[in-house]
């Protein structure tokens, strides 16, 4: 059963209603639709009356500082669908997000939801991203904590997180040493060296992350030269960050301590996957990774949190010209998922269509007058037989009837005779004819 308010949130308790809002940050949003499964306890969908459809859990902080914090993820207690999806908010000074992974804790800097048709950065089917601050592995640097024989571990298995090959990097800082990266879970190596003498790289290399699902890696710094105590970076970071024009590695890793890192986040093994049904009435898919984790994302033309037990909202893509191809804004027609493009009608055709609407009303009004008329003349001839009838018009009719075929047996009578006599005369002249020959011949 689905009821619609416009205003306010709606749950079913026995036979009432209650009205409630979600708090999202310090806004307090409405609540426009309801589904209520009769029967059963489960939860109650919900959406907002305008704008962008609800990402956080229903009384659950949706944001910390800058950082939107959309479900699983959460803070406070169950407000997040697995413990590793749990958010600590440290608002002492300036609020800030941290996640907290095995034997590290690491700031979050962005959420984001797998929206491959929609996002303008997402262009292929990937699981959700979270960015989150690294720390920079060195060795034989000043004020910085240099890591027990030079190198260090990334171990971040038992979690739903995965290091994203597409959008991070391997990069190495220093004069004259080599970095090489170990993937342990697959034993693949990577690695890249330094040259100062180089202008070109001006003392740092970076190189690919090998493949996805990596959540166990070692690092391992080397001179090239006999100076070992040379001071050597290493550490892998987000290529969007590498690739901005704010960041220099080169020079600025010798102030840095962390760097953003992509990181992939899917449904963690111990979490069931929803059904079919369930996803069909979420408007969702279930897809899964090359390395087999399973993630949600919703159906083309929708937009929404799929982890939330409601539904993805359907797009409305005639209010943005990024999202439709229409050659005008009047041209689009908003469709459940999609959108189509009606040409406006041109002058010509708006002419045509007059024209043969005019013609079709004028052939309609020539229809109706022709058929009064024949209806007219119709109950005329119904009155003059009524009229010849009630006048006697039957007993003149038959003696007119009588004496027209006396008329028409004298008649034949008449010319008959007429004939008779023609036959008899034509005969009489042919006798005549002959008897004239004879005497001829005998003179």
């Amino acid at each position: 059963m689905i009821v619609t308010y416009p205003l306010s949130f709606v749950t079913k308790r026995g036979n009432s209603f209650c009205n409630l809002c979600v708090q999202v940050g310090i806004l307090t949003l409405p609540i426009y639709k309801v589904q209520v499964n009769e029967g059963t306890n489960s939860e109650v969908a919900y959406g907002l009356a305008e704008g962008e459809p609800p990402m956080a859990k229903p009384n659950c902080p949706a944001s910390c500082g800058n950082v939107s914090i959309p479900y699983p993820f959460g803070i406070g207690s169950n407000c997040f669908m697995h413990k590793s999806y749990e958010i600590v908010c440290n608002e002492r000074g300036v609020a800030a997000a941290f996640l907290v992974l095995p034997r590290i804790r690491v700031e979050v800097l962005e959420i984001r939801i797998t929206d491959p048709y929609n996002s303008y950065v997402d262009s292929s089917f990937v699981p959700g991203l979270i960015r989150v601050k690294m720390p920079i592995i060195s060795s034989n640097c000043k004020n910085k904590s240099s890591v027990a024989g030079s190198g260090g571990v990334l171990d971040i298995s038992g979690t739903p997180f995965f290091l994203s090959s597409s959008r991070n990097k391997f990069v190495s800082v220093g004069c004259n040493i080599k970095a090489t990266m170990a993937v342990l879970d697959s034993m693949v190596f990577v690695g890249c060296k330094t040259d100062c003498n180089n202008q070109k790289l001006r003392g740092k290399c970076q190189t690919s992350v090998p493949s996805d699902g990596i959540q166990r890696l070692n690092v391992t710094l080397e001179s090239t030269t006999n100076n070992t105590n040379t001071c050597k970076h290493a550490f892998v970071a987000e290529t969007r960050w590498l690739e901005s024009n704010e960041t220099d590695p080169s020079s600025d890793v010798q102030y840095l301590e962390y760097v953003p890192v992509a990181l992939e986040w899917t449904i963690p093994n111990s979490t069931s996957i929803i059904n079919l049904t369930e996803a069909r009435r979420r408007n969702m898919y279930v897809d899964y990774t090359s390395y087999g984790a399973a993630f949600y994302h919703c159906y083309y033309g929708y937009e929404g949190n799929p982890y939330l037990n409601m539904r993805c909202q359907d797009i409305n893509e005639c209010e943005d010209q990024k999202r439709n191809r229409c050659p005008d804004k009047a041209d689009c027609e908003n469709t459940e998922g999609s959108y189509t493009c009606n040409r406006r009608k041109s002058r010509l055709k708006i002419a045509i269509i007059v024209i043969c609407t005019s013609f079709g009303v004028l052939f309609l009004l020539f229809i109706t007058w022709w058929l009064c008329k024949v209806i007219k003349k119709r109950n005329k001839i119904k009155l003059k037989k009524k009229f010849f009838k009630r006048n006697g018009g039957l007993y003149y009719n038959n003696n007119y009837l009588q004496m027209k075929t006396m008329f028409r047996r004298q008649n034949y009578s008449i010319q008959r005779s007429w004939k008779m006599r023609q036959i008899v005369l034509m005969k009489t002249e042919y006798l005549v004819r002959v008897d004239k020959v004879q005497f001829i011949k005998e003179c």
